[in-house]
């Protein structure tokens, strides 16, 4: 797997982990085991826990604004520009 296929996992499942424990309840060690990775390969990639949630949130929100901007692009709509990006969010 290279770096970049091991960074977007990381910030995937980083993403899911936080959404189902909350951040104060996730951890490094946990998504680790969640990845079948060790801590040291997430770590080398982020080395403190508030560094690889803040990047999880700037992933999350880079491919929400993506989806956004596919979306307004794609339809001319605004009632289904709506629903379309409803259904992104939930």
């Amino acid at each position: 797997m290279s770096p970049n296929q091991q960074l977007n996992q990381i910030l995937e499942e980083g993403f899911d982990s936080v959404a189902e424990t909350g951040v104060r309840a996730f951890t490094v060690e946990s998504l680790a085991k969640r990845l079948a990775m060790s801590k040291k390969t997430i770590y080398k990639f982020f080395p403190t826990k508030e560094k690889l949630i803040r990047s999880i949130m700037q992933f999350v929100f880079t491919q929400i604004n993506s989806t956004f901007k596919r979306v307004m692009a794609d339809e001319s709509n605004p009632a289904v520009q709506f629903i379309k990006i409803m259904e992104t969010i939930t």
